[in-house]
């Protein structure tokens, strides 16, 4: 994927409305500089709240009218849950059957945000 075309975030921790808040600070320039499909590799994740569900839902929906799209990665059993909970499991199922049809990639770090990661509530 060029990076004038994609591009991909790993996230970490809690998926509330200031994590969402971040990633939206980090994907708005590259949205506006033509970035139509976006990779969430959600490993790292813990818990997403309603404000990441919806985050999700408007970023697929957007990619979507661009022809592009969103996939997530990588989500944990409990984050997998949550996501089909909230009928957003067709966005991990996508790559699942891409892999299935081809070989898989080479592994390639998705870059990481120093100034969004970790994604950690403090009491």
């Amino acid at each position: 994927m060029s990076s004038e075309q994609g591009t991909a975030l790993r996230l970490q921790g809690i998926i509330d409305s200031e994590a969402c808040s971040a990633v939206r600070r980090e994907l708005a320039p590259r949205l506006a500089a033509g970035v139509r499909h976006v990779v969430l590799d959600l490993s790292d994740v813990t818990e997403v709240h309603t404000p990441g569900v919806l985050m999700m839902r408007s970023l697929d929906a957007h990619l979507r009218r661009l022809r592009g799209g969103l996939v997530i990665t990588h989500a944990s059993p409990y984050v997998a849950s949550t996501l089909r909970v909230h009928e957003l499991d067709h966005l991990q199922r996508m790559r699942d059957l891409e892999q299935r049809a081809t070989p898989p990639p080479a592994r390639t770090e998705p870059e990481t945000l120093p100034n969004l990661l970790p994604l950690v509530r403090r009491a």
